[in-house]
């Protein structure tokens, strides 16, 4: 695989890179939340970038706009609905019109099916890409685990679907986020290199609040949505198990907790009050409001499990924000140390040990250095 570097060849040489994904309605896609992110920060380094959602869910017809950046980021999102031959020569005239050095794929199967299945996207986009250089990132790429005789079929179809991307694009980089999916990948067939992810909310200055709970008890913020029914036992087991070891604390629940939100907390506050001494469902809030409760909270909580932990946007968040993180699906400390490559130090499997740790963590954007480490633009 090829490797290249963020220098000021590639700079004077005005690098064209143009970001693929299924839908980038603000707030409403993590991946296209991600992309809108990463290729502005691209842009502000002096790039020329623009985006194509191929299989945009929140539209009913094509969008062509510039964003709102300092050098202007040409974007076109075409809706899921539109016909498959209208879609292909749409998104040709769009990239043949930013004529990019680099196309990247941003792949997660169900942006571009709805049943994640996209059995035509591999030949779609080799009709579309040109003679661009390609880099694919695999944020996901099949499903795994015990699956049912319909998902294990779904299953199939993806790792099919994967591979051909492969084979018909030839990318000459390939990503993922984590060293859980780099695996995965492998048994398949497909190497990838490992470019991490950055927090879904950037870290901002704020004037002093008045926040009621501050100094006067230990309080965690819990961001994203609820975690599957299947690991809500576990989850509570990891709560109990700290009656009578440590004081009561409070839970803050922020964001959107998805349809089975409410009654995740429900059955939260049906254990009493012997550890958990209140919970509060905050709701959806401005990126501002959520960096500004973060630098208020004492720790962070993850639904993810340690191995998980590096394709989470959310979580992610929480260390940038300098949160101590505790991780109550997790095993043991050592699976932490395992698995997890982003700031292990600020995460823990035991509440008690991250009350009684003291140190503290840095707030910084770790986009700064995935832009620095990515090895997506090429010099020559």
């Amino acid at each position: 695989m090829q490797s290249f570097c963020l220098d000021s060849h590639a700079l004077k040489k005005n690098i064209r890179i143009t970001f693929i994904c299924g839908s980038l309605e603000p707030g409403k896609d993590g991946v296209g939340d991600y992309v809108l992110r990463l290729g502005n920060a691209l842009a502000e380094k002096g790039l020329s970038i623009s985006l194509l959602a191929l299989y945009d869910a929140h539209i009913d017809r094509t969008v062509n706009a510039i964003l709102n950046t300092t050098e202007g980021i040409n974007c076109c999102r075409l809706p899921r609905s539109m016909a498959k031959d209208a879609r292909v020569i749409a998104a040709k005239n769009f990239i043949e019109g930013q004529n990019p050095d680099w196309v990247s794929l941003q792949y997660v199967p169900y942006a571009f099916h709805t049943q994640g299945i996209p059995f035509h996207l591999p030949s779609i986009l080799k009709n579309i890409v040109g003679k661009s250089e390609i880099h694919i990132m695999l944020h996901e790429s099949h499903l795994g685990g015990r699956l049912s005789l319909k998902n294990n079929f779904v299953r199939v179809v993806q790792i099919w679907v994967a591979k051909r991307l492969i084979s018909l694009l030839m990318p000459a980089i390939i990503h993922t986020s984590n060293s859980w999916y780099q695996s995965r990948l492998r048994q398949i067939g497909i190497e990838a290199e490992i470019l991490g992810l950055f927090g879904n909310i950037p870290i901002v200055e704020y004037q002093h609040l008045y926040i009621p709970w501050r100094d006067k008890i230990f309080t965690g913020v819990y961001f994203g949505i609820a975690p599957p029914l299947v690991d809500w036992e576990n989850f509570m087991k990891s709560i109990t198990k700290l009656v009578g070891k440590i004081a009561p604390f409070k839970i803050i629940f922020a964001g959107n907790l998805g349809p089975e939100g409410e009654k995740f907390i429900a059955y939260l506050k049906s254990f009493g009050t012997d550890i958990l001494a209140d919970i509060e469902h905050v709701g959806i809030m401005s990126a501002e409001s959520l960096s500004a409760l973060f630098q208020n909270t004492d720790f962070g909580i993850t639904r993810v499990r340690p191995h998980l932990i590096g394709k989470s946007g959310s979580t992610i968040a929480l260390l940038e924000h300098g949160l101590k993180l505790w991780i109550p699906l997790s095993v043991n400390q050592a699976e932490i140390a395992k698995w997890i490559d982003y700031r292990p130090d600020q995460c823990f499997h035991d509440l008690i040990n991250l009350n009684n740790e003291y140190e503290p963590y840095l707030k910084e954007p770790r986009i700064d250095s995935i832009v620095k480490e990515l090895n997506l633009l090429f010099v020559d």
